[in-house]
């Protein structure tokens, strides 16, 4: 049986810091159930991040996620 991972995703200020106003002081985690993994990050022009990947409980599932201030 494989463990549970989550997604997280950071998001950085110009100076390299993480930025408080994002999620929890800089970090969003998200519990998608099962073992999570994103494989690719976009930016959208308004500063939306997407996060597309896999998602496996008893089988694969694909699946893109918008993360928000």
């Amino acid at each position: 049986a494989s463990a549970e991972t989550d997604l997280a995703v950071g998001r950085y200020l110009p100076d390299g810091t993480l930025d408080p106003t994002f999620g929890d002081d800089g970090l969003v985690v998200s519990n998608l159930d099962g073992r999570d993994d994103a494989r690719a990050l976009a930016l959208g022009a308004d500063g939306t991040i997407y996060a597309a990947g896999q998602r496996s409980t008893s089988g694969s599932r694909i699946g893109v996620t918008r993360l928000l201030d």
